[in-house]
């Protein structure tokens, strides 16, 4: 329910009392007359001067096609002020609004009861903002729910890093594996109502880049006018061809063998082992050199 300055001034008055009538003394004084049965009395007060509830100048979106008239009616409903057209205004003048912003002053009547002054604003053009009058401000009874699981998907894409063993796109597509692999990932994070969301934005996506940032690869995907950045790296893959090297932390080509798996001690903190030594009298511990005989000829 929008203020009502009449209103308010009657729920003010000395018990038993209601307005007779309200009317604009001058500029600065409204004068209230209250009657109570046969009892007359009278009540004035200063007005407001509404400039001062404006710690800055703010910029107002409005349509194409717009009057004074329409602008006062905004920005009292945006600021809840209760002004009343043909009482606290009244001005028929069309507004241009561009991508500019315009600055527009609205200055109070004097006829108004409770306020004084200019009302200083900017205007620009709604459809270049991406704002329109129909902002919703109370938000107590919305489900933020939605968009908060699009939030914590979107920081999980950034925020990990998916491995595939090679590029999964189909055209400007998303591989069925690769979305497979995103949310099989992302499953223990939210529920399967939730989870089933998320693969339909991923399938419905459509890839419009890729690049790497030193990190990671990166693709950026745009799904119902949204983009969102995936990260993922390129794992190698035997996929059953023999080649040189196989899948081992050593780095060993198929079929050798490392003679440190077998005796993972020996040589440990030994400088001196039978294998490095070039000195063939040199022994290490718990080996017994055989003796050997030299011919000085």
């Amino acid at each position: 329910m929008s203020y009502n300055f009449k209103d308010d001034i009657a729920s003010r008055l000395p018990e038993g009392y209601a307005i007779y009538q309200i009317y604009s003394l001058n500029a600065d004084v409204t004068r209230i007359e209250g009657i109570k049965g046969s009892l007359k009395t009278f009540f004035e007060l200063k007005k407001v001067d509404i400039g001062e509830y404006f710690s800055k100048i703010p910029t107002i979106t409005v349509p194409q096609s717009v009057t004074m008239n329409d602008l006062y009616d905004l920005v009292s409903e945006i600021y809840g002020l209760g002004l009343v057209r043909g009482v606290d205004y009244y001005d028929t003048s069309v507004l241009n609004p561009s991508s500019v912003a315009q600055y527009i002053e609205l200055p109070i009547s004097a006829n108004s009861y409770g306020y004084k002054g200019v009302i200083r604003c900017y205007i620009v053009l709604e459809a270049l903002t991406g704002i329109g009058l129909g902002i919703k401000r109370d938000i107590t009874n919305v489900d933020i729910a939605a968009g908060l699981n699009k939030l914590k998907f979107r920081n999980f894409l950034m925020g990990s890093i998916a491995s595939i063993t090679e590029p999964k796109f189909v055209k400007n597509t998303l591989s069925l594996e690769f979305i497979t692999a995103i949310i099989n990932r992302f499953s223990t994070e939210v529920d399967a109502s939730t989870l089933a969301q998320c693969k339909s934005l991923l399938t419905g996506a459509r890839v419009v880049e890729k690049y790497s940032d030193g990190l990671s690869d990166v693709v950026v995907i745009i799904s119902n006018q949204e983009l969102f950045q995936i990260r993922y790296i390129i794992s190698l893959k035997n996929n059953g061809v023999s080649d040189s090297t196989s899948d081992n932390s050593k780095g060993l080509t198929d079929g050798d063998t490392d003679s440190s798996a077998e005796n993972p001690v020996s040589g440990e903190g030994d400088y001196n082992n039978t294998e490095q030594s070039e000195d063939p009298y040199s022994s290490t511990e718990g080996n017994n050199p055989e003796e050997v005989e030299i011919e000085i000829g």
